[in-house]
């Protein structure tokens, strides 16, 4: 089956309240990969939690159970969790509601007490919900979201908007929780893809897994405001280049690089400067041997918590340094095109249902080039910029707000 990913490609991102924060899955693929080799993207708008995971491989034929703790106290383990009355429902509590159940034990520091659950529907609608857990008594279901394409198992990304009260966050309120996310049935039959935990040694079933990974932070205060990231080639190598406006409470960066976009290895950790007016730095991989690479660059701050800037993929032939100026966008797409080789490029956007809302025809002069592309009024939400030099094509997802 042919592998497809959506990337998230920015040059500048602004962390703050509307940022976006993406959180790779695990790479297992005991149930195909879709989460495992997927990703979850995060933001907020004061008012909700925007919440799209990114499929990676195959169809999401099961549950995805996103665990949050965003204050207080919430449950040790999934042991004593009963709620048994659809699959969802099983799903979160990890039991089919006979004798067979498969226990999450959390992590020491995490202790949730919401959840979000949902299961597209093969060519029916699908379904989701938000619930305040419970022990030993039905969950307390705080809404059921709508989110896009929920009557397709093979679709490339699921969006929803989930309410801050309904996960335990007051309006007004600084926007901070932990989490983690778990692939399961509907019979509380668990897989080892998961995003935030690597399932290690753990087969999938009904069988017992306690996690020793801290959880996943999304916060709106994140201690880091990355400016640009880039890269360019120099000669068989690619140096890569990226500037913070904002230091505070920050340990070190990690660059990581990836063939597929899924699977991400460390290639260099670099100490950050902790200066509140931002400093630059610089990487030079001379390790390139695939025709695609794909960079992104790990954060972790002294509390531990981590983050990701945007990835960005270098191409050897064809369209390489491709980033977008800006996501969320409003009425204008910037897109800025990096690459020596002069061409034409047919750039269109698509809305969140696949409907086709504006193109045009680029003429890239060679070098660096910046294009931008209008958005009719009434597009909002998720929309993907589809590029093609006639040769290759690269997919971007950018937030119209």
């Amino acid at each position: 089956m042919k592998k497809t990913y959506t990337l998230i490609l920015a040059a500048f991102l602004t962390v703050s309240a509307f940022a976006q924060i993406n959180y790779p899955g695990n790479g297992k693929t005991g149930f195909g990969g879709p989460v495992g080799t997927g990703s979850l993207d995060l933001s907020n708008d004061a008012t909700y939690l925007n919440v799209t995971l990114n499929k990676g491989t195959n169809n999401l034929n099961d549950v995805l159970v996103i665990y949050v703790m965003s204050s207080g106290s919430g449950f040790k383990s999934t042991a004593n969790f009963t709620d048994a009355t659809d699959e969802l429902t099983k799903a979160i509590s990890g039991f089919d509601g006979g004798t067979n159940r498969s226990v999450l034990t959390f992590e020491s520091t995490f202790r949730p007490a919401y959840a979000i659950a949902f299961l597209p529907g093969d060519g029916v609608k699908g379904t989701a919900v938000v619930v305040r857990m419970a022990e030993n008594s039905p969950f307390l279901v705080k809404s059921r979201p709508s989110y896009t394409n929920n009557d397709s198992r093979s679709a490339a990304n699921y969006a929803m908007q989930v309410k801050l009260k309904d996960i335990g966050i007051d309006l007004g309120q600084s926007v901070a929780f932990r989490f983690m996310a778990t692939y399961i049935s509907g019979t509380g039959y668990r897989s080892d893809e998961a995003i935030g935990d690597p399932m290690t040694d753990f087969a999938s079933g009904w069988n017992p897994y306690t996690s020793s990974t801290k959880p996943l932070v999304y916060n709106e205060t994140l201690p880091v405001v990355f400016g640009n990231f880039t890269g360019s080639f120099a000669g068989k190598n690619v140096q890569l280049n990226w500037n913070t406006t904002t230091e505070i409470n920050t340990k070190q960066f990690d660059v990581q690089k990836s063939g597929d976009g899924a699977a991400w290895k460390s290639i260099g950790t670099i100490a950050t400067q902790n200066v509140s007016n931002g400093a630059h730095y610089s990487y030079l991989d001379n390790n390139v041997s695939d025709a695609t690479t794909y960079y992104q660059i790990k954060l972790t701050d002294n509390d531990g918590a981590v983050s990701y800037s945007p990835v960005i993929i270098m191409r050897k032939d064809g369209i390489s340094g491709i980033t977008l100026l800006g996501n969320p966008a409003r009425s204008v797409i910037n897109l800025n095109i990096n690459n020596n080789t002069a061409g034409k490029y047919n750039i269109e956007l698509y809305s969140v249902d696949g409907r086709k809302v504006a193109s045009q025809v680029y003429n890239h002069p060679g070098g660096s080039g910046k294009v931008s592309i209008a958005v009719p009024g009434a597009v909002k939400g998720t929309c993907i910029v589809r590029i093609s030099n006639g040769t290759t094509n690269e997919s971007l997802k950018v937030v119209v707000e």
